[in-house]
């Protein structure tokens, strides 16, 4: 066996259809108050986003109570008494529905957005 050969890499070429360079930085100076307050914000659109998964819920589970039950007067409470209640939970959970979905519509704030406010652009 060649001794000069041995340990050698193979000299190989790989071809690149395009190369692409992103070198520039932006340094943002910000207070440790602001910052939290500007977090603070986006954390809650995001979590308002979403808010009105579990009213939803609610209310899916309390129509299809109403649909499927055959109510009987339980706790010393009547029959039509378990109804209205049961009516009274669906309307005010339909009234927190649509509230969630109104507020989960206006959030509009996105992560680019975010950092515009973090450097006062917006």
């Amino acid at each position: 066996m060649n001794s000069a050969k041995k340990g050698k890499f193979v000299a190989s070429k790989v071809l690149f259809k395009e190369e692409c360079e992103n070198l520039d930085h932006t340094l943002i100076k910000i207070s440790e108050e602001k910052l939290r307050l500007a977090l603070n914000e986006y954390e809650d659109t995001v979590q308002s986003r979403n808010s009105w998964l579990a009213p939803l819920g609610v209310l899916i589970t309390l129509l299809t109570a109403l649909a499927t039950t055959d109510f009987k007067s339980a706790l010393s409470l009547s029959k039509d008494t378990w109804y209205a209640l049961y009516i009274a939970g669906s309307v005010i959970s339909l009234f927190y529905f649509v509230k969630a979905v109104h507020k989960s519509l206006k959030c509009n704030t996105t992560l680019d957005g975010l950092i515009l406010k973090i450097k006062n652009k917006k």
